[in-house]
């Protein structure tokens, strides 16, 4: 037994975790992100490492559209030294934002320009 609880240690990244949901996918985040926290917290005597239990392992993150339909990503708070994964569902049809005034639809395109948004802002 204590050999599996030694090497359950030693398999336990050096990185900070860090879920960053794009918004089309924001739900499937929130999920994840409360399953992770309640999984570490179970095993709290056993990880000996304060710093990798939280309370959220969610990066606080925004990718805001212009008038003309272009955007920009930003990450708001430091992520160096982090794990990071990044989850998007390109083919979520219901997002839409406004482009010069009218309601559009968000293709796997756009979603996936989010993305990079994203990844150029880490």
């Amino acid at each position: 037994m204590s050999q599996n609880i030694e090497e359950f240690r030693n398999s336990i990244p050096v990185g900070d975790l860090g879920i960053i949901p794009l918004q089309s996918c924001s739900e499937l985040g929130n999920m994840v992100n409360e399953y992770i926290v309640d999984w570490r917290k179970e095993r709290e005597s056993v990880l000996h490492q304060d710093d990798k239990i939280k309370d959220s392992y969610i990066v606080n993150t925004k990718c805001s559209r212009f008038g003309s339909g272009e955007a920009k990503g930003q990450i708001l708070e430091s992520v160096r030294g982090t794990d990071l994964y990044l989850l998007v569902d390109v083919l979520n049809y219901s997002m839409t934002y406004s482009l010069c005034g009218n309601e559009n639809h968000m293709s796997p395109d756009d979603h996936y320009q989010d993305l990079k948004r994203i990844i150029a802002a880490v």
